[in-house]
């Protein structure tokens, strides 16, 4: 496709970029595929993001920006819980953006940067596009499940007061026409989507800002495609970071009834805890109680290139999601694959998991259906989904995904120089 020509400069905002820090996860990822998209045509895109941990594998398109947090990490945090504001990086934003003199800013995560690059280009004139990769925007633990596991789809406000932890419980109150302020200030949403649309539509979001986006898979040049007889027979693969949301419990609970029928199938878990590391030590806890130590192998965090080379080998991908997540970007390069994958039916996972076709679902939070749907994973006479890899194949299209962010640029634009 060719590019547009009304786009040359693109201002990307990310709390943190893959390698240059530790945490960053599939949101990440995402932005990181999306700069290469618009770099293959020549489009000139520079990353801000928080300050590296990491400054030898920065590349050159990446800038720090100063934080709160940089003075002190508690402060920024305490003061970003009860108004999304950093006033440091609002003041940065302001002097580089005026500098740089981007076509479009676009956001992506922000839980530390805050609304401070929206407010700059805003004050700058500059058109602000969004990409939602969670649910930060309408439920103070990004999640959409209330404190008793429940999804939940009444968003932010007073009864959220339950859900949150103490710090945040002054805020509940202010939060939603807070953040409703923050949405009204955008050009556009990139969704990820249709029913995280309809979802961002029924908080109260215009719909007219909203665009659906899907995400490239890999970079150009990669191939997804895997030879069946590389595949490790009875291999589980679990990727994610290892904390209540992504449900490791729930697959450890569900091996002894898989074990009973395949006896020498092993888990291997890549991911590392972000934070503490209580939910790790309970998880090793259980797994010792239900005798399933030679079943479970640790990993810890992995490359990108790692995961691609064990997840090419894996039989099964186990996904326990116990949030309602917008865009599993790691499950859905497990389909690419063709992998045996046995998701959660929660979130927007059933967009991409047909029943029986593309892949298998289990309530979220029930370690008996997980066991039989990873059985039935198990049982399937060929190890490579290949309707799984042609579905997920097609709607990840990176031509049509490029065109369709252009035409996003070119909207926002448009609505902020009719």
């Amino acid at each position: 496709m060719g590019k547009s020509v009304s786009v040359r400069k693109v201002a990307f905002v990310t709390d943190f970029y893959p390698e240059v820090h530790a945490r960053w996860s599939g949101a990440e990822i995402a932005c990181q595929r999306l700069r290469s998209l618009l770099a293959e045509d020549g489009i000139e895109v520079g990353v801000y993001t928080a300050r590296a941990e990491f400054p030898g594998k920065k590349p050159p398109f990446v800038e720090d920006v100063r934080l709160l947090e940089d003075i002190s990490a508690t402060i920024g945090s305490s003061l970003k819980t009860l108004f999304p504001f950093d006033l440091l990086a609002y003041g940065f934003f302001l002097k580089r953006f005026r500098e740089q003199a981007p076509d479009i800013v676009h956001l992506h995560n922000l839980k530390f940067m805050s609304f401070a690059p929206l407010a700059a280009a805003r004050k700058l004139g500059i058109p602000a596009v969004f990409s939602v990769y969670d649910n930060w925007a309408i439920c103070p633990r990004y999640c959409l499940v209330n404190g008793r596991g429940e999804v939940c789809e009444e968003f932010h406000g007073l009864r959220c007061v339950g859900c949150v932890p103490l710090k945040k419980k002054p805020f509940v109150a202010f939060r939603r026409p807070v953040f409703g302020r923050f949405t009204g200030k955008l050009d556009a949403l990139a969704v990820l989507t249709g029913s995280e649309r309809e979802r961002y539509v029924k908080s109260g979001v215009n719909a007219e800002k909203l665009h659906i986006l899907p995400l490239p898979l890999f970079e150009e040049g990669e191939d997804s495609s895997v030879d069946p007889l590389a595949v490790k027979r009875e291999t589980i693969l679990f990727v994610g970071r290892l904390e209540h949301g992504k449900g490791l419990h729930v697959l450890v609970e569900a091996m002894p009834r898989v074990l009973k029928r395949f006896p020498n199938v092993r888990v291997r878990v890549v991911g590392e805890h972000s934070g503490s590391d209580s939910y790790k030590k309970a998880a090793l806890l259980m797994i010792k109680e239900l005798g399933l130590e030679s079943v479970f192998r640790f990993n810890g965090k992995m490359s990108n290139k790692e995961i691609r080379e064990l997840l090419l080998k894996s039989h099964v991908v186990a996904a326990p999601e116990q949030w309602a997540i917008a865009w599993p970007i790691f499950l859905t390069e497990a389909m690419s694959m063709g992998k045996r994958i046995v998701a959660s039916k929660i979130g927007d996972i059933p967009e991409f998991i047909r029943e029986g076709e593309t892949g298998f679902l289990a309530a979220h939070d029930s370690h008996e259906e997980f066991a039989a749907k990873i059985i039935s994973a198990l049982q399937a006479p060929e190890p490579v989904n290949k309707e799984a890899s042609r579905v997920i194949m097609e709607l990840c299209d990176r031509a049509a995904i490029k065109k369709r962010l252009l035409a996003i640029y070119e909207s926002a634009m448009k609505k902020c120089h009719p």
